[in-house]
């Protein structure tokens, strides 16, 4: 992602924080709580196959759309990249 997307979300968020309605991640918690009932046997490796079958669908996801929109218009990605680094934190 583009370093000045990077300071832009950092310079909204600090000026301009989410709501705490918009940071409820309740769908993603039921999501990781059953990835965790089925993977959890009390090793640490199982914790990191968990994390990492929760994390890489959105990861590929964002990325896929990134390189996409970023072939439209280079103004789109950037945007895209913004949008997406600003919900994330």
């Amino acid at each position: 992602m583009s370093f000045l997307a990077l300071i832009a979300a950092l310079l909204l968020e600090h000026f301009r924080p989410l709501p705490r309605s918009v940071r409820t991640y309740a769908w993603f918690s039921g999501y990781v709580r059953y990835l965790e009932r089925q993977f959890n046997a009390g090793e640490y490796r199982h914790g990191v196959l968990t994390w990492i079958l929760a994390i890489s669908p959105f990861v590929v996801l964002v990325a896929l759309a990134s390189i996409f929109l970023k072939e439209i218009s280079g103004l789109i990605g950037w945007l895209w990249n913004f949008f997406a680094l600003y919900l994330l934190m």
